[in-house]
């Protein structure tokens, strides 16, 4: 039943609508209720509801730490008030979540899925416009809707780019572009084409004089011009390390000191104690550009991970500016490069939020 989850929540994603998941484990049943209301501007948005009975206060604090949030508490002036009483253990505890990602990274969703329901029981689709839930099977591999084994990219922007070479994940893109923009996308490739047409047209070389007993007059005869050198393109010189100093980390153990991140020796690596949220922070010498940040993965089990880089300027506050979502082992290396170089970073952050096993780097480089 686990392995049909992935499939039904990328068709889930494809045609829209609603699945609901049962699921139980050592501490009760869970049930899980998944909306895919559809996109906008390309992005989908999945809204999940889940309602866990008898969950101790352990599981509850995993959940809301890897992204869970408890509907009945809001924010008001820095202060969190609860507007419905939950602490009773006779009723199910309520837990919500939303997800904005590209449509080839919705299978993800699953990895959160699973956590949250335990094992599965079973698992019911409704599509948009249907009458009642149906059980939901498998798609086949043939299926355009459901979407290849995702081998995540560097970044969120990167993965939407590179997967869409696949033909399910072009149909799907293109199906999550609303008709006006692709009907306005369409008049204004035509008239793009059409003044391609007419500038080749008008810039056509003219014969002078005319052509007198089918010989060409020799001031028609067109002089071949002249080749240019193409000036040869010099790649661009790989940055050197910047000196990095640790400032602080979330938890080390005894085999793994935080230090050991940014030592310089891939052979040694910071753990972490168990479980997730894990971060580690480190400082530059003097505020620098930073062109790149390479991660040497620790990792015992392989498995989906998703991490989030944030950066901070002088006495400012930390920023995000990127996250790493992709399926990783050990010894793996993750290459953040941002669209364009950070200017004036003081502090760099790498906060890993979901991992198969214990987190750990062999190295942090900051370029």
């Amino acid at each position: 039943m686990d392995e049909d989850l992935r499939p039904a929540i990328d068709r889930l994603i494809a045609t829209g609508g609603r699945l609901t998941v049962r699921g139980f484990s050592a501490t009760g049943s869970t049930s899980l209720t998944l909306d895919q209301p559809g996109s906008r501007f390309g992005i989908l948005e999945v809204h999940a509801r889940a309602e866990l009975t008898r969950a101790d206060d352990g599981t509850v604090a995993a959940l809301i730490a890897n992204g869970w949030s408890d509907p009945n508490v809001t924010q008001r002036l820095g202060r969190e008030y609860r507007i419905a009483d939950s602490g009773a253990r006779d009723r199910p505890v309520v837990l919500a979540r939303t997800w904005r990602v590209p449509p080839v990274l919705a299978s993800e969703i699953a990895l959160d899925v699973r956590k949250a329901a335990g094992v599965i029981d079973e698992f019911d689709l409704q599509p948009i416009g249907a009458g009642r839930a149906s059980a939901v099977a498998p798609p086949s591999t043939g299926d355009a809707r459901t979407l290849p084994a995702a081998q995540l990219e560097e970044t969120i922007a990167e993965v939407g780019a590179g997967d869409a070479a696949d033909p399910s994940a072009r149909r799907l893109l293109a199906r999550t572009v609303p008709a006006p923009f692709r009907a306005l996308g369409a008049v204004v490739l035509v008239v793009l084409i059409g003044v391609a047409w007419v500038g080749m047209i008008r810039g056509a070389p003219r014969v002078a004089g005319g052509v007198a007993n089918g010989q060409a007059s020799p001031s028609s005869v067109p002089t071949a011009a002249a080749p240019t050198a193409t000036p040869a393109v010099t790649p661009e010189p790989t940055p050197m390390p910047l000196p990095v100093r640790l400032v602080s980390a979330s938890t080390e153990t005894s085999k793994g000191p935080a230090t050991a991140a940014i030592d310089g020796d891939d052979s040694t690596a910071w753990y972490a104690a168990v479980g997730v949220p894990q971060w580690i922070e480190v400082d530059l010498d003097t505020p620098s550009t930073v062109h790149e940040v390479v991660l040497l993965i620790a990792q015992a089990k392989k498995g989906g991970t998703r991490h989030m880089i944030q950066v901070a300027q002088a006495n400012g506050a930390f920023e995000v500016v990127g996250v790493v979502a992709r399926v990783t082992a050990d010894g793996d290396a993750i290459l953040f490069r941002p669209a364009t170089p950070l200017d004036g970073i003081d502090r760099i952050r790498i906060e890993t939020m979901a991992s198969p096993s214990d987190v750990g780097w062999y190295e942090v480089v900051v370029r």
